[in-house]
């Protein structure tokens, strides 16, 4: 299953390729028909991730106008809240507008900083897309738009347990177990609906594709609020106070430290990968009881999930193992130090203090970690 930081890459990349701009949406699986009926012709907003959940905006063209003519487009539509005249680059014109985007003939939409009128997540005047993968799920991107899209990241993503070690930077499905693929970006003609697309979204200069998502769903303002208020806080949108909010709640189970990192009620995001090397990082037993642990060590676990969950966004793979720790030749019997310090590396010696690492199964999951030096 992807973790957290795969989504938020995945709420940049389409962000980037639709934000502003009329969408035409179908289902051709047909289980996604009533939903893709009614974002056909609406206007894309900035894609956000909550946890592994992602949220999505939708505005009617008149609505957008609204926005555009207050200026107050900017945080609906952007990555974040400066003026861009490409992916992710800075710009300090008072006034812009992208090519295919509503009203750029008659209502130039400001980039100004976002305003009181801006959609925020929960607001009722949007019809919200929501998404989580699961463990099948996946987005596929195709068209001249996607080559240009710099620092967001469009790489494939091996995801948790695929065992996949390598970046690669275009690749189709071919039976492998991927969260992202990348298809021609040139054009789109290597990206055809199957009887699995499960949505199509089609705009001036690319498409996406996502096929089997645990979920896909069509909610109201309300709704996405109540989503968000059963999930724990996520350490790459790091809010005000979520880090004590985080430790509160990790501390007030009495289940093990492992289990308690997995809870999504208690920190949204992490899985198995982050589990095992966070976990690592700051010295803490997955067996010792969530209780059990310290405030402080809690603390340093949240600040070591946020640190690395956002410095992997921008390419998609998972690399926690300090550079200290990484050998230099990587030995060919222990592939994963390229990567990690403990997933997957069952039996091979701690880069830490020597001790092999151990496996177990914890709630049904594959447990990784060092017996030695983590209590």
């Amino acid at each position: 299953m992807p973790e957290g930081h795969s989504i938020h890459r995945h709420a940049r990349i389409l962000t980037e390729l639709y934000a502003g701009r009329i969408v035409h949406t179908s289902s051709p699986q047909g289980r996604f028909d009533a939903g893709a009926q009614l974002l056909d012709g609406l206007v894309a907003g900035r894609a956000q991730a909550w946890g592994k959940h992602l949220l999505w905006p939708f505005l009617s063209p008149a609505q957008f106008e609204e926005l555009c003519a207050t200026g107050a487009d900017e945080e609906f539509r952007a990555t974040d809240p400066r003026p861009t005249t490409g992916p992710g680059q800075p710009n300090n014109q008072s006034q812009a507008t992208v090519p295919g985007m509503v009203g750029e003939s008659n209502i130039p939409c400001r980039a100004s900083r976002a305003g009181e009128e801006s959609i925020r997540l929960g607001d009722e005047r949007a019809v919200w897309l929501q998404i989580h993968l699961g463990l099948y799920g996946k987005w596929a991107f195709a068209g001249e738009a996607v080559e240009g899209l710099g620092g967001a990241g469009i790489r494939l993503a091996p995801a948790e347990d695929s065992g996949m070690m390598a970046v690669m930077r275009r690749a189709t499905d071919h039976g492998r177990d991927m969260t992202t693929s990348l298809a021609d970006p040139s054009g789109a003609q290597d990206l055809i609906p199957t009887a699995t697309t499960r949505l199509r979204i089609e705009g001036e200069a690319s498409v996406a594709q996502l096929t089997g998502p645990a979920q896909c769903n069509i909610l109201t303002g309300a709704e996405v609020l109540e989503k968000i208020a059963n999930l724990g806080p996520d350490p790459i949108r790091n809010e005000p106070g979520d880090r004590k909010r985080f430790i509160t709640a990790a501390r007030g189970r009495k289940i093990p430290a492992g289990q308690a990192v997995m809870d999504q009620s208690v920190v949204a995001g992490p899985g198995n990968i982050y589990r095992a090397e966070c976990l690592w990082h700051v010295g803490i037993s997955p067996h010792r009881a969530a209780d059990r642990v310290s405030a402080k060590r809690w603390g340093e676990l949240w600040d070591d999930l946020s640190a690395y969950m956002k410095k992997d966004i921008d390419t998609g793979i998972i690399i926690t193992i300090p550079p200290e720790y990484q050998p230099d030749p990587i030995p060919d019997d222990d592939p994963e130090l390229s990567r990690f310090v403990a997933y997957h590396r069952t039996g091979k010696p701690c880069v830490r203090c020597g001790a092999k690492i151990s496996e177990a199964k914890m709630a049904g999951r594959r447990l990784f970690w060092c017996p030695s030096c983590q209590r």
